[in-house]
């Protein structure tokens, strides 16, 4: 997945930290989402690996209590069967005077989510073998202000982990839609898949599994870009908005 770094759109940054560019992020046009080229930091060993769960019997989804992007700290999730999620927003959304978020965590994919069936996992595993613990939908309407290419931590609780000798394949991978003008978010129909986390590098893209911390935590930590006017802030003074979809789970 080949991805240029400059000019980006309207929140590109939050997408690197799941490793991905989307169209409007290089300037071009059309609505389903280019794929950045990625290197992988180990090929994972076939041994038997590390699984997670999460308690199905009860609330199946939630909502995101939503808030404005103006000032935004860390947007978090509520948690289903003892799994929850958290993004540290304020390190990319900088200088905001406007726009909001909302979302969901859901079991389920959101109705009318392209399959994973087609896509590139990242290298040592297949797309087949991908368990998802859950999905998260994270809309972003209307902003105006900065954005900063780095990439935000992310923080995962899950009901029980089962560890293993190999617990390099937990990833999150994501849809995104394109940008557009306004204060209307896309569905998740309008999006498409568009890679795995990485570590937001500046000129190679690494594929990084999350840190596996018994006895029932995942992490991603922060990324800050770096590597020349690509990592320098982007303001936008009209207001963008998008739709991301992600998935916490894991291969086996």
């Amino acid at each position: 997945m080949q991805t240029t770094r400059s000019h980006l759109g309207a929140f590109c940054a939050l997408l690197f930290v799941l490793g991905i560019t989307v169209a409007a992020c290089g300037g071009g046009g059309g609505a389903t989402p280019a794929t950045p080229s990625v290197t992988t930091s180990a090929s994972p060993s076939a041994s038997s690996f590390t699984t997670a769960s999460c308690n199905t019997s009860g609330v199946t989804s939630a909502a995101i209590t939503g808030g404005s992007l103006a000032g935004v700290g860390t947007v978090a999730t509520p948690a289903i069967g003892g799994c929850a999620f958290s993004i540290g927003l304020g390190v990319v959304v900088t200088a905001g005077t406007a726009g909001t978020y909302s979302g969901t965590i859901s079991f389920a994919p959101p109705g009318g989510l392209p399959s994973l069936t087609g896509t590139t996992p990242p290298p040592g595993f297949s797309t087949a073998n991908f368990v998802p613990l859950f999905y998260v939908t994270l809309q972003l309407s209307g902003y105006v202000g900065d954005v900063t290419p780095n990439n935000p931590n992310i923080a995962i609780t899950v009901n029980s982990i089962a560890t293993s000798s190999n617990s390099s394949n937990f990833f999150i991978g994501s849809w995104s839609s394109n940008f557009v003008a306004g204060a209307a978010a896309p569905a998740a129909s309008g999006t498409g898949f568009v890679g795995w986390t990485n570590n937001n590098g500046a000129t190679v893209l690494t594929n990084v599994p999350l840190t596996v911390t018994p006895p029932n935590m995942l992490s991603l930590p922060e990324y800050p870009c770096s590597g020349g006017t690509a990592c320098e802030p982007t303001s936008y003074t009209t207001p963008e908005s998008l739709t991301l979809v992600q998935v916490v789970g894991y291969f086996t």
